[in-house]
């Protein structure tokens, strides 16, 4: 239990940082579309990370276990 909440804290982490990172790549005041864009390429950037963990781990090809 303690491994699985020190994943989504990282998770979560690393989401903020990454929205903040993009965040800051844009000069000035922000505008809706660019908190927009900075969340949605955090989430990518994401998205993408958790997809080669599961590819790496081999979660694909195993069959469920009935039971």
């Amino acid at each position: 239990m303690k491994r699985r909440a020190r994943f989504l804290v990282a998770v979560a982490t690393a989401t903020a940082v990454l929205a903040i990172l993009t965040l800051w790549a844009f000069s000035g005041s922000h505008s809706p579309l660019q908190y927009l864009v900075g969340g949605t390429l955090a989430t990518s950037i994401l998205l993408a990370a958790a997809f080669v963990q599961i590819v790496k781990r081999g979660y694909l090809g195993r069959p469920r276990r009935r039971g």
